[in-house]
């Protein structure tokens, strides 16, 4: 995972000289302290060097990338999802188990990680001009879109209704994170719920992380 580079003794970012971001330094820190920590263990166990104070360091500084290109209007912080959602990463690195993704971008899948995506929330309804989706309101269909109505204007535009949520072993047509967007003839899986559509039963099951590989050229964490 590519905002946990620095984790495990690996080289760390560098400091840069431009606004931080939408997320106060503070909770940054906060942040990257507590994911440091929760995998000094599994790096132990794997025999691999870890400093805290470095990996905090270069984890902030990757933090700081990721979440940067949201420092724009119509895009509200939520500091409580954003809590819960590190947590849910460090009982997750505490097990040394490895998320398919970063916490900012994109949003983790899986039921553990539910609060991630609300750490960001969109305040501009349909119809209003915006440049990122992320700063349309989403909806109980999902999240909305920010597309192209005429070069070069972009506005919000609400998902489609949601399709039918695929149950554990049910036939399904394809994977939806938390959009309505999704297309198909039969019921999706839904990766906030746990499942995906398994390419060769083409059935709804548990959604699959990634262990944490500990050996050769794969130590980032």
């Amino acid at each position: 995972m590519a905002a946990l580079g620095p984790a495990c003794g690996q080289t760390a970012g560098t400091a840069s000289d431009k606004d931080p971001g939408p997320i106060p330094q503070a909770d940054l820190e906060e942040f990257a302290g507590t994911l440091c920590e929760s995998i000094a263990g599994c790096c132990g166990d794997a025999s691999i060097p870890f400093e805290l104070t470095r990996c905090t360091e270069g984890l902030k500084v990757d933090l700081e990338s990721a979440v940067r290109p949201l420092s724009l209007p119509n895009i509200r912080y939520d500091a409580a999802a954003a809590r819960a959602c590190i947590a849910a990463y460090a009982k997750s690195f505490d097990a040394c188990i490895r998320p398919k993704s970063g916490p900012f971008a994109p949003p983790p899948t899986g039921s553990a990680f539910k609060d991630c995506p609300g750490m960001f929330v969109g305040t501009l309804p349909a119809g209003q001009a915006c440049s990122r989706w992320e700063q349309c309101v989403p909806s109980a269909a999902g999240f909305s879109r920010c597309d192209f109505v005429s070069e070069p204007r972009r506005v919000c535009v609400a998902p489609a209704p949601t399709l039918p949520h695929g149950k554990p072993g049910e036939a399904c047509g394809g994977n939806c994170f938390d959009s309505g967007d999704c297309v198909s003839g039969i019921a999706m899986c839904y990766e906030r719920e746990g499942l995906q559509c398994d390419i060769e039963t083409q059935t709804c099951q548990p959604l699959v992380v990634f262990a944490m590989r500990t050996a050769g050229d794969s130590r980032e964490i």
